[in-house]
């Protein structure tokens, strides 16, 4: 077995075993587990860490079923990019970079900018950037 081979065992492994770990603690009070409430548990979080993101136009990130983190990412669209939350979700950006042509938000080392209960956030394609809630 190669170096890379094994390397490629161990990541597998750990990602099966937090997978594990996050459905065994959220389906833990759950009588009967079938696959609608694994994918239903699963689409509740998404966790975007270290990706490139791009768009020929528009990317909007809604979190409405579940919370969204970006950390160490970059993420370009050509005219707008919308992150929003829902009255129970929130989003994040961590260590990211959020850009359009005519915007850009960094969001540096150590900072972190968070969004909840309806709080959205909008790179607009007119180079203003709109906060609301």
């Amino acid at each position: 077995m190669t170096l890379e081979q094994f390397l490629a065992q161990i990541v597998v492994s750990v990602s099966a075993n937090a997978i594990y770990g996050f459905l065994r603690t959220r389906l833990a009070k759950s009588r009967e587990v079938n696959a609608e409430k694994i994918k239903k548990e699963l689409a509740a979080f998404l966790n975007i860490k270290n990706a490139e993101i791009a768009a020929e136009k528009i990317i909007n990130f809604l979190a409405i079923n579940g919370d969204i983190e970006i950390k160490g990412s970059k993420i370009f669209a050509k005219n707008s990019i919308f992150y929003s939350s829902d009255k129970s979700t929130k989003f994040s950006l961590e260590e990211s970079r959020s850009e359009t042509k005519k915007t850009r938000i960094d969001v540096g080392k150590g900072a972190q900018i968070k969004g909840q209960g309806g709080a959205a956030i909008k790179q607009n394609e007119n180079g203003s950037i709109s906060f609301s809630t």
